[in-house]
């Protein structure tokens, strides 16, 4: 089983067609972005809204989009590595 620290799973698995393999990482890139607004907004509502909600859950929100940032950030930068080699 080929793994991501040769470069070959995605392209393996695509049988060599880099350019479905750019565009499915493209893809995944976009849904993580969604999911990380997606965080911000409820995070920004949740302040707006203030009371009960926003002191139980604020945290939450916030730990949630900073990790969906850094999935989206490690996605990009995976893509940039393997299109590159």
């Amino acid at each position: 089983m080929p793994t991501l620290g040769d470069g070959s799973l995605i392209i393996n698995v695509t049988v060599g067609n880099t350019e479905v393999a750019a565009m499915l990482l493209v893809t995944v890139v976009i849904l993580a972005a969604i999911a990380t607004a997606v965080a911000l907004v409820m995070g920004i509502r949740s302040m707006a809204h203030g009371g009960e909600y926003d002191r139980e859950h604020s945290g939450e929100l916030m730990n949630a989009r900073v990790a969906l940032q850094a999935v989206a950030f490690v996605l990009m930068l995976v893509g940039i590595y393997l299109l590159a080699h």
